[in-house]
Protein backbone atom coordinates (compact mmCIF):
# COMPACT_ATOMS: atom_id res chain seq x y z
CA UNK A 1 0.00 0.00 0.00
CA UNK A 2 1.67 3.59 -1.04
CA UNK A 3 1.80 6.25 1.45
CA UNK A 4 -1.20 8.21 -0.85
CA UNK A 5 -3.67 5.59 0.63
CA UNK A 6 -2.52 6.93 4.21
CA UNK A 7 -4.72 10.44 3.31
CA UNK A 8 -7.67 8.32 4.03
CA UNK A 9 -10.25 10.04 5.68
CA UNK A 10 -10.84 7.72 8.57
CA UNK A 11 -6.79 7.81 9.09
CA UNK A 12 -6.45 11.26 9.67
CA UNK A 13 -9.30 11.36 12.39
CA UNK A 14 -8.48 7.96 14.09
CA UNK A 15 -4.80 8.69 14.41
CA UNK A 16 -4.46 11.37 16.92
CA UNK A 17 -7.38 9.56 18.97
CA UNK A 18 -4.65 6.86 19.25
CA UNK A 19 -1.90 8.36 19.69
CA UNK A 20 -3.78 10.53 22.71
CA UNK A 21 -5.12 7.39 24.11
CA UNK A 22 -1.49 5.86 24.18
CA UNK A 23 0.03 8.80 26.28
CA UNK A 24 -2.68 8.59 28.43
CA UNK A 25 -2.27 5.19 28.92
CA UNK A 26 1.26 5.37 29.66
CA UNK A 27 0.77 8.48 31.73
CA UNK A 28 -1.32 6.29 33.83
CA UNK A 29 0.73 3.39 34.51
CA UNK A 30 3.61 5.41 35.19
CA UNK A 31 1.96 7.51 38.43
CA UNK A 32 0.66 4.07 39.59
CA UNK A 33 3.82 2.99 40.03
CA UNK A 34 5.31 6.40 41.77
CA UNK A 35 5.62 6.06 45.54
CA UNK A 36 3.64 8.42 47.22
CA UNK A 37 5.65 11.89 48.65
CA UNK A 38 5.69 12.25 52.17
CA UNK A 39 3.08 14.37 53.85
CA UNK A 40 4.13 18.17 54.14
CA UNK A 41 4.70 19.96 57.09
CA UNK A 42 3.73 23.28 56.73
CA UNK A 43 -0.29 24.59 56.31
CA UNK A 44 -1.44 23.77 52.68
CA UNK A 45 -2.36 27.03 50.53
CA UNK A 46 -5.83 28.04 49.67
CA UNK A 47 -7.01 25.90 46.86
CA UNK A 48 -7.60 28.27 43.36
CA UNK A 49 -10.86 27.72 41.94
CA UNK A 50 -10.91 25.10 38.73
CA UNK A 51 -11.69 26.34 35.35
CA UNK A 52 -14.08 25.12 33.50
CA UNK A 53 -12.94 21.94 31.62
CA UNK A 54 -13.52 22.02 27.51
CA UNK A 55 -15.58 19.12 26.23
CA UNK A 56 -13.75 16.53 24.27
CA UNK A 57 -13.11 17.09 20.92
CA UNK A 58 -15.14 14.56 18.46
CA UNK A 59 -13.34 11.07 17.58
CA UNK A 60 -13.48 8.87 13.92
CA UNK A 61 -15.74 5.93 13.89
CA UNK A 62 -12.32 4.33 13.44
CA UNK A 63 -11.21 5.43 16.64
CA UNK A 64 -14.24 4.64 18.45
CA UNK A 65 -13.48 0.94 17.20
CA UNK A 66 -9.99 0.95 18.41
CA UNK A 67 -10.79 2.58 21.48
CA UNK A 68 -10.49 -0.81 23.13
CA UNK A 69 -7.29 -1.83 22.27
CA UNK A 70 -4.41 -2.70 24.86
CA UNK A 71 -0.85 -1.32 24.51
CA UNK A 72 0.03 -5.10 22.86
CA UNK A 73 -3.08 -5.19 19.96
CA UNK A 74 -2.10 -0.77 19.51
CA UNK A 75 1.48 -1.49 19.26
CA UNK A 76 1.26 -4.62 16.32
CA UNK A 77 -1.16 -2.20 14.44
CA UNK A 78 1.53 0.53 14.48
CA UNK A 79 4.05 -1.87 13.52
CA UNK A 80 2.00 -2.69 10.37
CA UNK A 81 1.61 0.93 9.52
CA UNK A 82 5.23 1.51 10.12
CA UNK A 83 5.71 -1.69 7.88
CA UNK A 84 4.05 -0.39 4.54
CA UNK A 85 6.97 2.23 4.66
CA UNK A 86 9.49 -0.46 3.67
CA UNK A 87 8.00 -1.79 0.94
CA UNK A 88 9.55 0.82 -1.43
CA UNK A 89 12.65 -0.22 0.05
CA UNK A 90 11.86 -4.28 -0.56
CA UNK A 91 14.69 -4.40 -3.42
CA UNK A 92 17.39 -7.01 -2.98
CA UNK A 93 17.47 -9.36 0.13
CA UNK A 94 21.01 -10.74 0.20
CA UNK A 95 22.39 -8.75 2.62
CA UNK A 96 20.61 -8.28 6.53
CA UNK A 97 22.00 -4.74 6.90
CA UNK A 98 19.27 -3.60 3.91
CA UNK A 99 16.29 -4.32 6.69
CA UNK A 100 17.84 -1.28 8.38
CA UNK A 101 15.55 0.44 5.71
CA UNK A 102 12.17 -1.05 7.05
CA UNK A 103 12.31 0.51 10.68
CA UNK A 104 12.51 4.30 9.21
CA UNK A 105 9.84 5.20 12.17
CA UNK A 106 10.48 9.02 11.51
CA UNK A 107 10.21 8.58 8.23
CA UNK A 108 6.90 6.82 8.90
CA UNK A 109 5.49 9.17 11.19
CA UNK A 110 6.38 12.23 9.23
CA UNK A 111 4.22 10.75 6.62
CA UNK A 112 1.38 10.46 8.35
CA UNK A 113 1.84 13.94 9.95
CA UNK A 114 1.85 14.84 6.85
CA UNK A 115 -1.18 13.06 5.46
CA UNK A 116 -3.40 14.07 8.64
CA UNK A 117 -2.78 17.50 7.57
CA UNK A 118 -3.50 16.98 3.83
CA UNK A 119 -6.76 14.73 4.40
CA UNK A 120 -10.07 15.56 4.04
CA UNK A 121 -13.17 15.48 6.69
CA UNK A 122 -15.00 13.41 4.62
CA UNK A 123 -15.46 11.45 7.62
CA UNK A 124 -16.88 13.95 10.02
CA UNK A 125 -20.15 13.62 8.62
CA UNK A 126 -20.50 10.29 10.17
CA UNK A 127 -21.74 9.72 13.74
CA UNK A 128 -20.47 7.35 15.85
CA UNK A 129 -21.10 3.39 16.56
CA UNK A 130 -24.41 2.42 14.25
CA UNK A 131 -26.30 -0.42 14.83
CA UNK A 132 -29.62 -2.24 14.76
CA UNK A 133 -32.25 -2.39 12.15
CA UNK A 134 -33.94 -0.49 10.01
CA UNK A 135 -37.11 1.25 11.22
CA UNK A 136 -37.57 4.80 9.79
CA UNK A 137 -39.42 6.03 7.30
CA UNK A 138 -39.51 4.31 3.63
CA UNK A 139 -37.51 6.04 1.12
CA UNK A 140 -39.39 6.47 -2.43
CA UNK A 141 -37.22 8.88 -4.81
CA UNK A 142 -36.38 9.10 -8.33
CA UNK A 143 -34.19 11.43 -9.98
CA UNK A 144 -32.84 11.94 -13.56
CA UNK A 145 -29.47 10.90 -14.72
CA UNK A 146 -27.27 11.08 -18.13
CA UNK A 147 -26.84 6.93 -19.19
CA UNK A 148 -22.79 7.90 -18.43
CA UNK A 149 -23.53 10.40 -15.17
CA UNK A 150 -22.13 9.93 -11.86
CA UNK A 151 -24.11 8.89 -8.61
CA UNK A 152 -22.28 9.17 -5.01
CA UNK A 153 -23.60 7.71 -2.45
CA UNK A 154 -22.74 8.04 1.37
CA UNK A 155 -24.31 5.65 4.29
CA UNK A 156 -22.80 4.36 7.42
CA UNK A 157 -24.43 1.74 8.93
CA UNK A 158 -26.96 -0.94 7.40
CA UNK A 159 -26.44 -1.58 3.32
CA UNK A 160 -25.89 -0.27 0.10
CA UNK A 161 -27.47 -2.59 -3.09
CA UNK A 162 -27.20 -1.03 -6.35
CA UNK A 163 -28.35 -2.57 -9.98
CA UNK A 164 -28.76 -1.38 -13.13
CA UNK A 165 -32.08 -0.51 -15.76
CA UNK A 166 -32.64 0.90 -19.10
CA UNK A 167 -33.87 4.31 -17.90
CA UNK A 168 -31.81 7.82 -17.88
CA UNK A 169 -32.81 8.19 -14.27
CA UNK A 170 -31.65 6.82 -10.79
CA UNK A 171 -34.71 4.89 -8.26
CA UNK A 172 -33.82 5.21 -4.34
CA UNK A 173 -35.85 3.08 -2.53
CA UNK A 174 -35.08 1.23 0.66
CA UNK A 175 -35.93 2.53 4.63
CA UNK A 176 -33.66 5.04 6.70
CA UNK A 177 -32.07 3.45 9.87
CA UNK A 178 -35.07 6.09 12.31
CA UNK A 179 -37.15 8.82 12.33
CA UNK A 180 -34.71 11.28 12.73
CA UNK A 181 -32.42 9.95 9.70
CA UNK A 182 -32.51 12.25 6.57
CA UNK A 183 -32.20 11.06 3.12
CA UNK A 184 -30.64 14.37 1.15
CA UNK A 185 -30.30 14.30 -2.59
CA UNK A 186 -28.28 16.96 -4.56
CA UNK A 187 -26.96 17.42 -8.01
CA UNK A 188 -28.77 17.00 -11.50
CA UNK A 189 -28.68 15.42 -14.49
CA UNK A 190 -24.34 15.31 -14.75
CA UNK A 191 -23.85 14.50 -11.07
CA UNK A 192 -26.27 13.29 -8.46
CA UNK A 193 -25.31 12.82 -4.54
CA UNK A 194 -27.35 10.83 -2.31
CA UNK A 195 -26.42 10.96 1.88
CA UNK A 196 -27.76 9.90 4.76
CA UNK A 197 -27.32 12.09 7.46
CA UNK A 198 -28.06 11.38 10.81
CA UNK A 199 -29.22 13.45 14.06
CA UNK A 200 -26.67 16.18 15.08
CA UNK A 201 -24.49 14.85 18.11
CA UNK A 202 -26.04 11.11 17.32
CA UNK A 203 -23.74 8.77 18.53
CA UNK A 204 -25.96 5.93 18.06
CA UNK A 205 -28.20 4.80 15.37
CA UNK A 206 -29.84 1.92 13.02
CA UNK A 207 -29.07 0.50 9.55
CA UNK A 208 -30.12 2.31 6.69
CA UNK A 209 -31.51 0.07 3.65
CA UNK A 210 -30.49 1.50 0.62
CA UNK A 211 -31.81 0.23 -2.89
CA UNK A 212 -30.54 2.20 -6.03
CA UNK A 213 -31.47 1.43 -9.73
CA UNK A 214 -29.18 3.26 -12.08
CA UNK A 215 -28.26 3.93 -15.69
CA UNK A 216 -25.84 0.60 -16.75
CA UNK A 217 -23.01 3.35 -18.00
CA UNK A 218 -23.15 5.86 -14.78
CA UNK A 219 -20.12 6.12 -12.95
CA UNK A 220 -21.21 4.73 -9.45
CA UNK A 221 -19.34 5.84 -6.32
CA UNK A 222 -20.01 4.52 -2.76
CA UNK A 223 -18.90 5.27 0.88
CA UNK A 224 -19.53 3.65 4.03
CA UNK A 225 -18.44 2.89 7.46
CA UNK A 226 -19.34 -0.05 8.25
CA UNK A 227 -22.77 -0.73 5.96
CA UNK A 228 -21.99 -3.39 3.20
CA UNK A 229 -22.38 -2.54 -0.26
CA UNK A 230 -23.51 -5.10 -3.07
CA UNK A 231 -23.11 -3.79 -6.65
CA UNK A 232 -24.48 -5.58 -9.87
CA UNK A 233 -24.76 -5.36 -13.51
CA UNK A 234 -23.01 -1.85 -13.79
CA UNK A 235 -20.88 -1.68 -16.79
CA UNK A 236 -19.28 1.96 -15.81
CA UNK A 237 -16.33 3.20 -13.35
CA UNK A 238 -17.18 1.53 -9.78
CA UNK A 239 -15.29 3.04 -6.68
CA UNK A 240 -16.02 1.62 -3.11
CA UNK A 241 -14.73 2.93 0.16
CA UNK A 242 -15.68 1.22 3.35
CA UNK A 243 -14.04 0.92 6.77
CA UNK A 244 -15.81 -2.74 7.90
CA UNK A 245 -18.89 -3.63 5.59
CA UNK A 246 -18.44 -6.32 3.71
CA UNK A 247 -18.06 -5.48 -0.52
CA UNK A 248 -19.74 -8.47 -2.64
CA UNK A 249 -19.55 -6.96 -6.81
CA UNK A 250 -20.30 -8.59 -10.08
CA UNK A 251 -19.60 -6.41 -12.57
CA UNK A 252 -19.32 -5.62 -16.14
CA UNK A 253 -17.56 -2.39 -15.59
CA UNK A 254 -14.24 -2.23 -17.38
CA UNK A 255 -12.78 0.04 -14.13
CA UNK A 256 -12.65 -0.88 -10.81
CA UNK A 257 -10.83 0.48 -7.43
CA UNK A 258 -11.97 -0.64 -4.20
CA UNK A 259 -10.08 0.52 -0.52
CA UNK A 260 -11.40 -1.31 2.44
CA UNK A 261 -9.85 -1.47 6.34
CA UNK A 262 -11.15 -4.88 7.43
CA UNK A 263 -14.14 -5.59 5.24
CA UNK A 264 -14.14 -8.43 3.16
CA UNK A 265 -14.07 -8.21 -0.71
CA UNK A 266 -15.48 -10.31 -3.55
CA UNK A 267 -15.05 -8.49 -6.68
CA UNK A 268 -16.00 -10.91 -10.11
CA UNK A 269 -15.58 -8.21 -13.35
CA UNK A 270 -14.78 -10.35 -15.99
CA UNK A 271 -14.82 -7.41 -18.39
CA UNK A 272 -12.26 -5.48 -15.81
CA UNK A 273 -9.10 -3.66 -18.01
CA UNK A 274 -8.15 -1.95 -14.78
CA UNK A 275 -8.84 -3.10 -11.00
CA UNK A 276 -7.13 -1.20 -7.72
CA UNK A 277 -7.76 -2.62 -4.48
CA UNK A 278 -6.33 -1.75 -0.95
CA UNK A 279 -7.28 -3.75 2.42
CA UNK A 280 -5.21 -3.74 5.50
CA UNK A 281 -7.16 -6.75 7.24
CA UNK A 282 -9.73 -7.83 5.01
CA UNK A 283 -9.84 -10.95 2.57
CA UNK A 284 -9.93 -10.39 -1.11
CA UNK A 285 -11.87 -12.77 -3.37
CA UNK A 286 -11.15 -12.11 -7.29
CA UNK A 287 -12.44 -13.49 -10.33
CA UNK A 288 -12.10 -12.69 -13.95
CA UNK A 289 -10.89 -9.24 -14.60
CA UNK A 290 -7.10 -9.48 -16.77
CA UNK A 291 -5.70 -5.94 -18.01
CA UNK A 292 -3.99 -3.96 -15.31
CA UNK A 293 -3.79 -5.11 -11.42
CA UNK A 294 -2.54 -2.73 -9.04
CA UNK A 295 -3.13 -4.57 -5.59
CA UNK A 296 -1.99 -3.90 -1.79
CA UNK A 297 -2.71 -5.51 1.77
CA UNK A 298 -1.45 -5.72 5.06
CA UNK A 299 -2.69 -9.01 6.56
CA UNK A 300 -5.61 -9.67 4.29
CA UNK A 301 -5.58 -12.65 2.14
CA UNK A 302 -5.84 -12.53 -1.59
CA UNK A 303 -7.39 -15.42 -3.87
CA UNK A 304 -7.51 -14.77 -7.71
CA UNK A 305 -9.16 -17.26 -9.71
CA UNK A 306 -9.86 -17.86 -13.96
CA UNK A 307 -8.03 -14.40 -14.44
CA UNK A 308 -7.95 -13.40 -17.89
CA UNK A 309 -4.20 -12.22 -19.58
CA UNK A 310 -2.94 -9.24 -17.52
CA UNK A 311 -0.33 -6.84 -18.90
CA UNK A 312 0.69 -6.01 -15.39
CA UNK A 313 0.50 -6.88 -12.36
CA UNK A 314 1.60 -5.27 -9.37
CA UNK A 315 1.35 -7.00 -5.61
CA UNK A 316 2.47 -5.79 -2.23
CA UNK A 317 1.72 -7.25 1.01
CA UNK A 318 2.82 -7.79 4.62
CA UNK A 319 2.05 -10.99 6.28
CA UNK A 320 -0.81 -11.88 3.90
CA UNK A 321 -0.87 -14.68 1.86
CA UNK A 322 -1.43 -14.43 -1.99
CA UNK A 323 -2.55 -17.07 -4.65
CA UNK A 324 -2.96 -16.21 -8.32
CA UNK A 325 -4.16 -18.43 -11.42
CA UNK A 326 -3.40 -15.74 -14.04
CA UNK A 327 -2.51 -15.56 -18.04
CA UNK A 328 -0.13 -12.84 -18.55
CA UNK A 329 0.35 -11.21 -22.17
CA UNK A 330 3.59 -11.25 -24.30
CA UNK A 331 5.37 -8.27 -22.86
CA UNK A 332 3.14 -8.70 -19.39
CA UNK A 333 5.36 -7.50 -16.16
CA UNK A 334 4.27 -8.44 -13.15
CA UNK A 335 5.90 -7.09 -9.90
CA UNK A 336 5.54 -8.45 -6.06
CA UNK A 337 6.95 -7.99 -2.82
CA UNK A 338 5.93 -8.96 0.70
CA UNK A 339 7.55 -9.30 4.03
CA UNK A 340 6.37 -12.59 5.28
CA UNK A 341 3.73 -13.88 3.41
CA UNK A 342 3.36 -16.48 0.70
CA UNK A 343 3.07 -16.04 -3.02
CA UNK A 344 1.68 -18.43 -5.21
CA UNK A 345 1.31 -17.58 -9.04
CA UNK A 346 0.04 -19.83 -11.45
CA UNK A 347 0.43 -19.41 -14.89
CA UNK A 348 -0.36 -20.83 -18.53
CA UNK A 349 1.55 -24.36 -19.29
CA UNK A 350 3.09 -22.68 -22.68
CA UNK A 351 4.35 -19.47 -20.59
CA UNK A 352 7.48 -18.39 -22.14
CA UNK A 353 9.93 -15.58 -20.40
CA UNK A 354 11.96 -14.61 -17.38
CA UNK A 355 11.51 -14.53 -13.69
CA UNK A 356 13.62 -13.84 -10.93
CA UNK A 357 12.72 -14.62 -7.62
CA UNK A 358 14.42 -13.32 -4.58
CA UNK A 359 14.50 -14.42 -0.81
CA UNK A 360 16.08 -13.71 1.96
CA UNK A 361 14.73 -17.38 4.14
CA UNK A 362 11.97 -18.33 2.14
CA UNK A 363 11.62 -21.00 -0.39
CA UNK A 364 11.63 -19.95 -3.79
CA UNK A 365 11.04 -22.55 -6.94
CA UNK A 366 9.82 -21.83 -10.63
CA UNK A 367 8.18 -24.61 -11.99
CA UNK A 368 9.30 -25.69 -15.47
CA UNK A 369 11.79 -23.28 -16.44
CA UNK A 370 15.76 -23.36 -16.30
CA UNK A 371 17.79 -21.53 -13.73
CA UNK A 372 20.04 -19.55 -15.41
CA UNK A 373 21.58 -17.75 -11.84
CA UNK A 374 21.63 -18.70 -8.24
CA UNK A 375 23.13 -16.63 -5.88
CA UNK A 376 23.47 -18.13 -2.78
CA UNK A 377 19.46 -19.08 -2.83
CA UNK A 378 18.46 -15.41 -1.92
CA UNK A 379 18.37 -14.61 -5.69
CA UNK A 380 17.81 -17.08 -8.54
CA UNK A 381 16.80 -16.08 -12.11
CA UNK A 382 14.69 -18.35 -13.72
CA UNK A 383 13.96 -18.47 -17.74
CA UNK A 384 11.08 -20.16 -19.71
CA UNK A 385 11.93 -21.37 -23.05
CA UNK A 386 13.98 -18.54 -25.42
CA UNK A 387 13.72 -16.19 -22.38
CA UNK A 388 11.69 -13.34 -24.83
CA UNK A 389 8.22 -13.22 -22.50
CA UNK A 390 6.57 -11.97 -19.53
CA UNK A 391 8.57 -10.54 -17.04
CA UNK A 392 8.15 -11.82 -13.59
CA UNK A 393 9.91 -10.25 -10.81
CA UNK A 394 8.85 -11.52 -6.63
CA UNK A 395 10.84 -10.54 -3.16
CA UNK A 396 10.20 -11.96 -0.03
CA UNK A 397 12.15 -11.68 3.51
CA UNK A 398 10.75 -14.68 4.75
CA UNK A 399 8.13 -16.00 2.97
CA UNK A 400 7.86 -18.90 0.50
CA UNK A 401 7.51 -17.57 -3.43
CA UNK A 402 6.36 -20.23 -5.87
CA UNK A 403 5.14 -19.74 -10.13
CA UNK A 404 3.82 -22.78 -11.07
CA UNK A 405 2.30 -23.94 -14.38
CA UNK A 406 -1.28 -24.82 -15.02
Amino acid sequence: MNLESLRAPWLRRSLPALFLGTAVFAASADVSERPAPPAARAPLAPIAPIAPVAPPAPIGPLASELAGLGPHEFGHLMDSLRSLESLSSLRELERLSELTTMIDVEGIEEAMQSAMGDADVTISRFALNHGGDASGPEINETRPLKSNGRVSVNNVSGIVQVAVWDRNEVSIGGRLGTAQDRLEIAGDSNELNVLVRLPRGSRSGSDTVLELRVPMNARVELETVSADVVVSGTKGPVKVNTVSGDIALSLASSEVAVQTVSGDLKLKAPSARSTRVNSISGDVRLEGMSGALSLETVSGSVDLQRGGRFSEIRLKSISGDMNLDVGLTEDAKVSGQTLSGEITMIVPQAQTGTALLKSFSGDAHCEGAKTVENHGGKKRQYVWGDGHGAQIELSSFSGDIRVERK
